[in-house]
């Protein structure tokens, strides 16, 4: 039965109330044709009587097409109800998709306002804003702007991860362990796939400069602990800042606790390959002398940033010098490297007793 048709018009309506009709007429001409030499023209009561119980079974016959058709009318207004209802419903829900689009769309639109004047990544090679924002927030498209649990993984591992920096430092440790390495190959992998970040793993059993590389990946740490924090908190807060700054916080101190480690690294090597210098090449000593001379100086450097300190000079790099001189065994490659280093640290070693 189709709502949109008039209750006239509906076969069943016809049927279920022509039926009864027609019978019911057929019925009252075969009685008519019974009992007419038998029939007068009366207006009294009992003429009304015998016509009725003449008639009464036509008459009843046609009397069903009432009930009938009441009841596919009512049937009829039901379908009609629900078509409406079922409008209604259908038209709220396409606006209701209509409001989930425009909300994601202004959502987005903010996203990648936010992003481009923030800068939550600095100018590391992230990847697009969009592919950022899908990544953070998956599910906007049907209006649910809850976070990744990726990126709360994330934050989770890096607060796991300092942990075990902590304890390296303080056993005086610095080589990763291969927990260590595995819970940082499963970070890399998760930055990489929400924002297209992560820092190589040297899976080497022994690092060359262990300190510096620890200081490497604190830093990847903090940036994308930052990172994440702007882009999960941009329009609401899901990660309170407490947290965060507390891992930066823990972050900082793990790189000033490794920084004379790494800066006694940084030295060494540089002294080191020196060391392993052809003097008698005038063009390859002069090489290594410069280096060594601009690695000394940037540490210097380092050191007055961190002290605030514009006059300390060489003499406060020389006891971290002198040690490592004091490892080569052999003089005369302890003579090799001291014909290396610039003028005034040469003296202030030698006051020192290097020699």
């Amino acid at each position: 039965m189709a709502p949109n048709t008039h209750l006239l018009e509906t076969k069943l309506f016809r049927v279920l109330v022509g039926c009864p009709l027609a019978l019911g007429l057929v019925f009252f001409c075969i009685a008519l044709g019974n009992s007419w030499g038998s029939l007068t023209l009366c207006g009294e009561a009992e003429c009304f009587s015998k016509f009725f119980e003449l008639f009464k079974f036509p008459i009843g016959t046609m009397s069903i097409a009432i009930p009938l058709g009441a009841l596919i009318a009512s049937q009829h207004r039901s379908v009609q109800t629900k078509e409406q209802i079922d409008s209604q419903w259908k038209q709220i829900e396409a606006q209701e998709n209509q409001n989930i689009f425009a909300n994601h769309l202004a959502h987005r639109t903010h996203f990648n306002e936010f992003f481009e004047e923030f800068k939550p990544f600095e100018d590391e090679n992230t990847y697009s804003k969009w592919e950022v924002y899908e990544s953070i927030f998956p599910n906007a498209p049907e209006g649910n702007f809850d976070v990744n649990p990726s990126a709360e993984f994330i934050l989770s591992e890096i607060e796991g991860l300092l942990e075990g920096v902590a304890g390296l430092i303080k056993a005086k440790d610095l080589e990763l362990g291969i927990p260590m390495k595995l819970r940082l190959v499963g970070l890399n992998s998760k930055s990489e796939e929400l924002i297209g970040l992560s820092e190589t793993v040297v899976k080497n059993e022994h690092v060359e400069l262990p300190a510096n590389q620890l200081q490497k990946y604190l830093r990847f740490f903090e940036k994308i602990s930052l990172g994440l924090h702007s882009c999960m908190n941009f329009h609401r807060t899901y990660v309170p800042h407490t947290r965060v700054q507390n891992i930066c916080q823990r972050i900082q101190s793990q790189i000033v606790d490794l920084e004379p480690t790494g800066r006694r690294e940084r030295l060494a090597k540089a002294i080191a390959i020196g060391v392993a210098t052809d003097l008698d090449n005038r063009q390859k000593a002069v090489q290594a002398a410069q280096n060594i001379r601009e690695t000394i100086e940037k540490e210097l450097d380092k050191l007055k940033k961190h002290e605030q300190n514009q006059l300390l000079s060489f003499d406060s790099l020389s006891p971290v010098i002198q040690e490592i001189l004091n490892e080569y065994a052999d003089k005369s490659q302890r003579d090799k490297a001291l014909k290396l280093m610039p003028g005034l640290m040469i003296e202030l070693l030698s006051q020192t007793g290097a020699n």
